[in-house]
């Protein structure tokens, strides 16, 4: 289940997948193994459902590499519902393995229903720990069930793992996370204020 490579979605949408498990380690990709692996440019529909017990994720269950060039997550999109009944579930990524590997998120949404036992978040339930592991230019619209006692609503990490540049858009999150009350437009999304947000310091 660990895949090892670079997979290039093309902006295609995956349709109609269920995934209903009472293990660990469910998603699109089991997992992600070693660095320099790839996923990007992929789409999960809202007609996908995805669920299982600890680690669970809409484009990948879990991510492990013992080397220092990361693991890339990058211009994916969640919008299935992604239910775990233990911890570490999220919308992209259920969470790191050890030993906790290099990570980098980025350009990526969740817009599905993320449900966990707890220690959970919709981009990330479980980002790591390691200082090379970044979660950046990502935003969230979807209902989050699971939230951990910091009130980490779109990514858990910790160490000297980073998450920046997250926009939280579920408008009764309680999370911690990119929540902003100072919006210039009513409609972020629709008006382009997000996407000039997201794409600050990007050519």
């Amino acid at each position: 289940t660990k895949f090892n490579g670079k997979f290039d979605g093309m902006g295609h949408r995956i349709m109609n997948l269920r995934i209903s498990s009472n293990n660990n380690l469910q998603g699109f990709f089991g997992g992600l193994r070693g660095g320099g692996t790839v996923v990007r440019n992929l789409i999960m529909d809202k007609s996908c459902r995805i669920a299982g017990k600890q680690r669970v994720g809409g484009i990948a269950a879990f991510a492990q590499t013992t080397g220092s060039t990361p693991i890339l997550i990058e211009n994916c999109i969640n919008e299935a519902t992604v239910t775990g009944s233990g911890t570490a579930v999220g919308g992209i990524l259920g969470g790191s393995m050890s030993p906790h590997p290099a990570i980098r998120i980025t350009n990526c949404a969740n817009k599905g229903s993320i449900r966990g036992s707890g220690e959970s978040a919709t981009i990330a339930g479980w980002a790591g720990d390691n200082a090379g592991t970044v979660v950046e230019h990502c935003y969230n619209t979807g209902r989050l069930f699971g939230m951990d006692s910091n009130k980490r609503n779109m990514v858990r990490h910790g160490g000297f793992s980073s998450a920046r540049n997250l926009y939280e858009l579920y408008s009764s999150s309680t999370g911690s996370q990119g929540i902003r009350k100072d919006w210039i437009t009513s409609s972020p999304i629709e008006s382009g204020e997000l996407c000039y947000l997201l794409n600050q310091g990007q050519a």
